[in-house]
């Protein structure tokens, strides 16, 4: 699991496991049972009304997108998840540097970053270790901004 903060209210949770089915009642089910019972653990919501985008990626797993709406003046522990459900994402990672070789790659502000599923998932395990994931706005800036190479 790999929490990655956005702002003060809105985080991204990358768990690598995909809780993908056809019913939608079953990924609301295995995303609050996950939620609430690591939140038992580590705490990371504080009571109030949360929304929880839900998204897939083939080679990472599951990406939630955890939204803090409103705070709640009843009940010391009372945590309420709306789930939306939004199907496939994209994903890349970011680094500072590095070691081993690759065949395309972007060049965003003095970082590499990798987008394409094909060179994420030939490396993953490199990948995972050594970089920062990197999703939604920062990715379309990236894509748009950046300078693509082809080695």
């Amino acid at each position: 699991m790999n929490v990655v903060p956005l702002t003060d209210d809105i985080f991204f949770i990358v768990i690598p496991n995909n809780f993908y089915s056809k019913e939608k009642t079953t990924i609301i089910k295995k995303i609050k049972d996950f939620i609430l019972t690591y939140n038992r653990w580590y705490h990371f919501l504080d009571t109030g009304f949360y929304q929880v985008k839900v998204g897939f990626n083939k080679i990472v797993g599951t990406i939630l997108e955890v939204e803090k709406l409103d705070d709640f003046d009843f009940g010391e522990d009372s945590i309420d998840l709306r789930i939306i459900i939004t199907g496939e994402v994209d994903i890349g990672y970011s680094f500072d540097d590095f070691e081993f070789p690759l065949e395309e790659c972007y060049l965003y502000h003095g970082k590499i970053y990798l987008l394409s599923e094909e060179v994420i998932e030939k490396n993953f395990y490199r990948i995972i270790e050594h970089g920062n994931i990197v999703l939604k706005d920062e990715l379309k800036k990236v894509k748009t901004e950046g300078i693509f190479v082809k080695i």
